[in-house]
């Protein structure tokens, strides 16, 4: 497959969403009406504004209504990834990586809202470092999830701890060089059970970014940091929905 230079992004929108109660009790969260538009609608207008073409959502729990949701996809070449097989969210995240074309891979949730000028100033930053692995970090205020110390020196990402007292930061984005998964993705596959007892610390994340990630730290992969002011909503609960329909109408976006 002939690799092109620009950016494709992954877009994890698999998740059963249970913490939203009766409201993803028949539609994926991402779907979930925000202001009038589907969540991941925002997202869509993001990457387009960013100049991402090529586009792969993951999708599993209640996979038919992404089937039946052609209307929510933007005119950019967007694709639905079934990872209803996968048992985890890294195994579905390399499992798409396979499909991709461009040469920068975004990987990000699909139940996060932020700014869209987000998506064009975090691939301008990849773009000009030349990292092998970009990390966005926002800082949490009063959100949730204060459970990860990212250790960071000289702006590179060199490990991740489990800590009561943490740094206040959430990953928002991460953007990896395709050769960089490439390389490790038959490692990760043969390790993914294996090594589960080593994580059993990080709860529900252990086959998440934060796997991943803390892998690619011990691989001494190159991890650029890089911090956000930009308003960032985690959609866990429904309150999280009226939360960015507030800052919608305060901000006029």
């Amino acid at each position: 497959m002939k690799i092109e230079p620009g950016f494709a992004a992954i877009i994890l929108a698999g998740g059963k969403g249970t913490r939203m109660g009766e409201l993803t009790e028949k539609i994926p969260k991402p779907l979930l009406p925000i202001a009038g538009r589907p969540m991941i609608d925002y997202l869509f207008s993001s990457l387009q504004k960013g100049g991402v073409a090529e586009i792969h959502v993951v999708v599993s729990h209640l996979k038919n209504q992404w089937y039946n949701a052609e209307r929510y996809q933007p005119r950019s070449s967007v694709s639905l990834v079934d990872a209803s097989h996968c048992s985890n969210m890294v195994s579905s995240f390399l499992m798409a990586a396979q499909l991709v074309k461009e040469r920068n891979i975004i990987g990000i949730s699909g139940d996060v809202f932020f700014h869209e000028s987000v998506i064009p100033w975090a691939t301008q930053q990849h773009k000009v470092s030349g990292n092998q692995v970009s990390l966005f970090l926002q800082k949490l205020g009063k959100q949730r999830y204060k459970r990860w110390n990212w250790i960071v020196k000289g702006g590179r990402l060199i490990d991740i701890e489990v800590s009561p007292d943490s740094t206040g930061y959430e990953k928002y984005l991460v953007i990896m060089d395709r050769e960089v998964l490439s390389a490790y993705t038959n490692n990760f596959s043969r390790n993914i059970g294996k090594d589960e007892s080593e994580f059993i610390e990080y709860s529900k994340y252990q086959k998440g970014w934060i796997f991943l990630l803390k892998r690619l730290c011990e691989q001494s992969i190159d991890i650029g940091v890089y911090y956000s002011n930009e308003y960032l909503q985690n959609i866990n609960s429904p309150g999280d929905i009226v939360a960015v329909e507030k800052h919608l109408n305060a901000s006029k976006l």
